[in-house]
């Protein structure tokens, strides 16, 4: 159980937390530090999210993959497109209509998501 809550953090942190500090300005040591221990806050939260429906096989077989298709996904578009989810955003992708969503959908993105499953 150690070892699959080891994987699985580091598995979504780097999916879900890491795209997010790829702007932020690191000019020494301790904001290195401030970085890290906000990384290690976030991936604390997200150990007890994924300890919680670890508990549950069945709920860890359903549940993980689509967090794990979600984190990719969302990644992928933090990585391309330079985005922030926020809850505009958030918002905004719930009102959206089915022609814009074909707009993002590309070769690279559906082979990454071929790759997460």
């Amino acid at each position: 159980m150690r070892k699959f809550l080891l994987f699985a953090i580091i598995f979504y942190s780097a999916l879900l937390l890491l795209p997010n500090y790829r702007h932020y300005p690191m000019d020494g040591v301790s904001d290195f530090l401030q970085i890290v221990a906000h990384w290690g806050l976030s991936a604390l939260g997200l150990y007890l999210i994924i300890f919680i429906i670890s508990l549950n096989k069945y709920l860890c077989a359903v549940l993980l993959p689509i967090l794990a298709l979600a984190s990719g996904i969302t990644a992928f578009f933090v990585w391309q497109i330079d985005i922030s989810v926020n809850p505009a955003l958030i918002e905004s992708i719930m009102h959206t209509d089915a022609g814009e969503v074909a707009n993002y959908m590309s070769l690279s993105l559906c082979l990454f998501v071929v790759f997460l499953l």
